[in-house]
């Protein structure tokens, strides 16, 4: 049996992007992401999904401009 992937290629690389490598960000970012991909019905994160994320992580912070972050 193969596994199924649940985060796309490009929603990893805008992870690691995002967070240099940083353990404790990755696994923050990955929940908030399983979360949303659960709510929404999807079996896979993409990189649009990440960037949503991201965004609405900035907007909390005080820091984003409401900007979409594309990967």
């Amino acid at each position: 049996m193969i596994p199924s992937l649940l985060f796309s290629d490009s929603a990893l690389q805008l992870i690691y992007s995002a967070t240099q490598g940083i353990h404790r960000l990755i696994n923050h970012i990955c929940t908030y992401a399983l979360y949303d991909a659960q709510q929404r019905g999807s079996d896979v994160v993409e990189d649009k999904d990440i960037g949503r994320i991201l965004a609405d992580m900035e907007r909390q912070r005080g820091t984003g401009r409401g900007k979409v972050i594309k990967g």
